[in-house]
């Protein structure tokens, strides 16, 4: 999606894998996921994790939302977002 000079993603991330095709991991439970240093990915109302509002259809959520990544999966230098792509800055955002 063209907004202003710049492309945008025109719905949500689901990658399971890397740029260079290594796995994000991913099924952790809820504690796991708040305790990890490690890269991570899952989808909201997967598992075990809490679902403190909304829908906990994981599939549906899946659709909808796309997956969730946290800072160690996003700041990888394997690369979360497809070739030619990157995860926005600051500076993107204004």
């Amino acid at each position: 999606m063209q907004i202003g000079e710049q492309c945008w993603f025109a719905e949500n991330l689901r990658t399971t894998i890397y740029a260079n095709g290594d796995s994000i991991p991913g099924n952790l439970n809820g504690i796991t996921w708040h305790e990890t240093s490690e890269p991570a990915q899952a989808i909201y109302g997967e598992g075990t994790s809490a679902v403190h509002l909304g829908n906990e259809n994981a599939a549906e959520n899946l659709i909808r939302y796309g997956r969730l990544y946290n800072y160690f999966a996003v700041h990888d230098s394997r690369n979360i977002c497809p070739s030619g792509w990157h995860v926005s800055t600051d500076s993107d955002w204004m």
